[in-house]
């Protein structure tokens, strides 16, 4: 312990010797020596309190610092349970938007000969849509010039196949 205190060699040789002796009895050099040695000790003990001191500042500095790092982990963990929330509540909106795409993709593709169908049908309907209209023309025509010709012209118009005229399935299945 005395190597701590930084005394000379002849101090501490000269210390347990000092201290043997009763206080009254001991002599000049005995005296200086016990003196010195508790200077030094105070000096010593003062290093320590201030250290001490020091150390009582650094643990409320670091107290301090465990109090923050534990708020700043309380709001992380707030931060991360709405994070996981929000991400579970996306997850499962995909989830839901995923399979309404698979069962309009489904529908999409049950309508496909439906719509084939229709567009064959509307096309159909549209060729005797012509057809007729170019008949009603030529008979509005007809009908305006007199003579002959007219009474023959609604001969003809008579006589003109039955596939030109929408059947009644047809029209229908164009209706649908």
């Amino acid at each position: 312990m005395l190597d701590k205190l930084g005394l000379d060699a002849s101090l501490k040789g000269g210390l347990p010797v000092a201290l043997k002796t009763k206080p009254g009895e001991r002599g000049k050099f005995a005296e200086k020596t016990v003196e010195y040695a508790e200077t030094v000790l105070m000096k010593h003990v003062a290093a320590l309190v201030e250290k001490l001191v020091g150390m009582e500042g650094e643990a409320t500095t670091r107290s301090q610092a465990v109090v923050d790092a534990e708020a700043a982990l309380t709001t992380a963990a707030q931060v991360n349970d709405q994070s996981a929330d929000a991400l579970l509540a996306a997850e499962n909106v995909l989830a839901e938007k995923s399979k309404e795409l698979t069962a309009t993709m489904r529908a999409e593709k049950a309508l496909l000969p439906k719509s084939k169908q229709l567009n064959a049908t509307l096309e159909v309907a549209k060729e005797n849509l012509a057809e007729v209209q170019a008949l009603a023309a030529k008979f509005e025509s007809l009908c305006q010039s007199e003579g002959p010709a007219t009474t023959a012209a609604v001969e003809e118009m008579k006589q003109m196949e039955p596939e030109t005229v929408c059947t009644e399935d047809q029209a229908a299945s164009v209706e649908a």
